[in-house]
């Protein structure tokens, strides 16, 4: 498994907030890192929140891209990358205080802007992609709901499909995700997509048009299957 890499995005597609991770996703994780295959985890998260999230579970990243791609961070080498600022994201920051959001917690990152507006997020979301759009800038907005009530204003060129240009072009990539963030990655040629029960249905029509896993499992549950499916694929194949 040495040219085998395997991705991951973390709410909604390894764990849900407030739920335990199921022991059979520690295990499958395990498994596929005792085997030698490089796992990477690829969230809206900052390496700071991510980092103890990922020990806690047992997974060892190879690579961790944080802030959807526009941080990423080679824990082996002490190697990392960070996206230049972005003036569209300086104009929206430098003007969201004029705009009636909900009240937020902060939420620190480098190269996009997030914050925590609990049950809240969605109604942010609408309040932001209109200023977006009256202003003409280019950036995504990306909500979880679902999740921990996040919300991401991100610039169009920091996408979580970024990274794969850390791999090797003959690399065999599989990636599990859920959200509208991961479809960039979902949707790249050389990278086989798999989902879980509660990803959101463009999620998923892109993963069963593409021949992957939407498993009829939730999050972490979901991905300890499709895990599973990939190792005895792995197994048969050697057979």
């Amino acid at each position: 498994m040495h040219n085998y890499y395997v991705g991951f995005d973390r709410d909604g597609t390894l764990e849900l907030p407030g739920l335990p991770v199921p022991e059979q996703l520690r295990r499958q994780l395990h498994r596929f890192q005792d085997a030698g295959a490089r796992l990477f985890i690829a969230s809206g998260k900052s390496y700071d929140v991510l980092r103890p999230i990922c020990a806690e579970i047992g997974l060892r990243p190879w690579m961790y891209a944080c802030e959807n791609g526009g941080h990423i961070v080679f824990p082996a080498t002490g190697n990392e990358y960070v996206r230049e600022a972005d003036a569209d994201l300086k104009r929206f920051v430098a003007a969201v205080d004029t705009l009636d959001l909900p009240p937020f917690q902060e939420e620190a990152k480098r190269s996009i802007w997030s914050k925590k507006f609990g049950a809240e997020s969605l109604h942010a979301k609408a309040i932001i992609d209109d200023f977006v759009t009256q202003r003409g800038l280019n950036l995504d907005v990306f909500a979880y709901p679902d999740g921990d009530g996040g919300l991401d204003v991100v610039p169009r060129g920091i996408d979580k499909v970024n990274l794969l240009r850390f791999l090797p072009p003959d690399a065999v990539i599989h990636y599990f995700g859920d959200g509208d963030n991961d479809l960039g990655i979902m949707r790249a040629a050389h990278v086989q997509p798999h989902t879980v029960a509660n990803a959101k249905p463009v999620v998923k029509a892109c993963v069963a048009a593409r021949g992957g896993h939407v498993s009829a499992l939730r999050a972490g549950y979901g991905v300890a299957e499709g895990l599973a499916l990939l190792a005895g694929e792995r197994l048969d194949t050697a057979a």
